[in-house]
Formats: structure tokens, C-alpha cells, sequence
């Protein structure tokens, strides 16, 4: 996506008086999941989208025999249900499928007691 002659890439920076661009940042986090990007807010906000659901945090990290320099990382999330509602890790697994590509649904689901 362009802005003016400019492409739109997520990237955070600026131009100084002599017209050089600094790069700054990412404005939002991207992991490259096996070549897959994957956006963790994203995931996140499919996870809300249950009606059951109260919370969710959602990150990554390398597979317990990996390495984060080989690019094995996987999907992770933690959720809150909603006060008196029961959730399974099946349950919301299903529901992301529905939702996102099979590669960003999180390989791990900890589902914490209601509040």
C-alpha cells in the first residue's frame, strides 16, 4: 500500500534535513513462522472473538529442541475465560481454524481458572 510515493510497509522511521530515511522500528511485532508471517495481535483478536473468552495473550517461542536461528518457533497463547465459563483447549483451537490460517493457530493453549 503507497502513501504519496511512499510504501506502506509497517515500518517505523524518519527523514532527517538531508533526506535520509532512519529506520526506527516495526509498528507492529511479525514473526516469520517457517516462512509464514505471523501477526500475534491478530491471533489474539481471533482468540477474543469467543464469547467464553475474557483475555488472551498470545507469543512465540523456538520448539524445546530448537533454536530461534533455524526458525522453528511455535505459537503459544494463554487465555482468561470469561467469570463461570468453562473452556477447553480443543474448543478454542476449532473456533481459530475457523478464523485464521491452520499455521497461526497457537500449538499450545493454557487455559487459566475463571476468575
Amino acid at each position: 500500500m503507497f502513501q504519496g510515493e511512499w510504501l506502506r510497509t509497517g515500518d517505523l522511521g524518519t527523514l532527517d534535513s538531508d533526506g535520509y530515511l532512519h529506520f526506527r522500528g516495526m509498528s507492529k511485532p511479525i514473526l516469520n513462522l517457517n516462512g509464514n508471517k505471523v501477526d500475534p495481535l491478530e491471533v489474539r483478536a481471533a482468540i477474543l472473538e469467543h464469547p467464553a473468552v475474557a483475555g488472551a495473550e498470545v507469543w512465540a517461542e523456538p520448539h524445546k529442541y530448537q533454536t530461534r536461528e533455524n526458525g522453528d518457533l511455535r505459537i503459544h497463547a494463554r487465555i482468561i475465560p470469561q467469570r463461570n465459563a468453562s473452556i477447553i483447549e480443543s474448543e478454542i483451537r476449532a473456533f481459530c481454524l475457523r478464523r485464521l490460517a491452520g499455521y497461526k493457530v497457537p500449538q499450545s493453549i493454557v487455559v487459566e481458572e475463571s476468575p
